[in-house]
């Protein structure tokens, strides 16, 4: 059984049965849906050695993590974790196999054997998507959303959103000074600080922004200084939970109280055992529509950028 044989059954041409096998959107659900049954009923199996030859690809991905691993900020934190999981998840049940490198890992080869990358991480001022994609790859971006070129693809989270959520709730509980904690180079930190101060511009209540790598401890670090410098805060908004966690250790050494003095916000929800409210991003979903969006590029169509939506979870650390 060939794939011409069963273009022949199907009375459809070899090319729609190739994007009905790859679950193409440009072939109607009942086609595939009929292509499939016939696959399956006929004992027709791809021959991916042959297809690999043919259309010179190795059915390998290769997702680029942004970071360098460090003792601060390490690799196996949940977030990673939990994206890559998705990623699995439709890369191998689609015949792909995962390659998981560095940034500077991935700009030290040439990426020879891979189809296509995914980008984990848009790093300072969108450098890191500039580097990878001279490689002329097929690439699909974690990050900040902009439009969709014919090579590349964004999906992210809501973080304007994200941010003017935290703006909001802290504002409702009568905090009139906040510090915000993160590094704005960061186009997704730069969204985050935008909707937090956008939120709590009409109500009287200050926001200032501090540089913080994300990390537990520059956030530790951060907030110290603030503690040292003697000027008056009432509540944290950081870029991410491990930023959140190092700001609640500098003031639990400062016997600063959570909050009844200050309250804590991060970012992730990643840290849910410390009680610490965060912006709550959807990572396994994440990692499922960036492989979707990379096998849309990669079957020649061209699949929009996507934002996410997030949600606030509320804990103790701002509502005691």
């Amino acid at each position: 059984m060939t794939m011409a044989d069963l273009a022949t059954l199907a009375k459809v041409s070899k090319i729609t049965v190739s994007r009905a096998l790859r679950d193409s959107a440009l072939v109607r659900k009942e086609v595939r849906d009929q292509i499939h049954h016939l696959a399956r009923s006929h004992g027709y199996r791809l021959n991916v050695a042959a297809r690999s030859l043919r259309t010179r690809r190795a059915h390998s991905i290769t997702a680029v993590i942004e970071m360098d691993p460090s003792e601060e900020r390490p690799m196996s934190e949940p977030l990673a974790l939990m994206i890559i999981g998705g990623l699995l998840q439709v890369l191998t049940m689609r015949g792909y196999s995962l390659a998981l490198t560095t940034q500077t890992q991935a700009l030290n080869s040439t990426l020879h054997d891979s189809d296509g990358v995914i980008l984990l991480g848009q790093g300072e001022n969108d450098e890191a998507t500039g580097r990878v994609s001279r490689f002329n790859l097929p690439m699909v971006v974690w990050g900040r959303i902009q439009p969709a070129s014919e090579n590349v693809v964004f999906v992210g989270s809501d973080n304007f959103e994200g941010g003017r959520l935290v703006g909001e709730h802290l504002v409702a509980l009568g905090r009139r000074r906040i510090l915000f904690l993160g590094d704005i180079t960061h186009s997704e930190v730069a969204d985050r600080f935008s909707g937090l101060s956008g939120a709590i511009s009409a109500s009287g209540a200050i926001t200032r922004q501090l540089a913080c790598a994300f990390s537990r401890e520059a956030g530790r670090a951060a907030v110290a200084a603030e503690i040292e410098r003697g000027e008056p805060f009432d509540a944290i908004a950081a870029c991410s939970d491990l930023v959140a966690l190092g700001a609640m250790d500098a003031l639990e050494a400062a016997k600063i109280i959570v909050p009844r003095q200050v309250a804590v916000a991060g970012y992730d929800d990643t840290a849910r055992e410390s009680r610490l409210t965060s912006v709550r991003q959807d990572w396994d979903r994440a990692g499922r529509l960036l492989a979707d969006k990379m096998l849309s590029l990669l079957a020649g169509e061209r699949p929009a950028s996507e934002k996410l939506p997030v949600e606030l979870i509320v804990r103790g650390s701002t509502q005691g």
